[in-house]
């Protein structure tokens, strides 16, 4: 598992960049109903593709996401969460 902080949000498209505390970025798409906001800590197998439960640790709630790009640098992560 492991665990990040939501960098950015695009809520036109319900994707979200998370950084990883080991420094890579990861973007993903929220298919629940519960949104994040930037800073939330997040926690999970954020560094593989697929469909899968994250827990927003900062809210407490278990979230249904999918991972759609990871081990991304800053600007590569800011473009995919922008041009999907």
């Amino acid at each position: 598992m492991k665990n990040g902080i939501i960098h950015y949000r695009n809520t036109s498209k319900s994707l979200y960049v998370i950084k990883l505390d080991d420094g890579d970025y990861t973007v993903f798409e929220c298919v629940g109903n519960r949104e994040f906001s930037i800073g939330h800590i997040v926690t999970g197998d954020l560094d593989i593709f697929g469909l899968k439960d994250i827990k927003n640790i900062t809210t407490n709630k278990w979230v249904y996401v999918l991972i759609q790009s990871v081990k991304l640098d800053e600007t590569t992560a800011m473009e995919k969460a922008n041009l999907r």
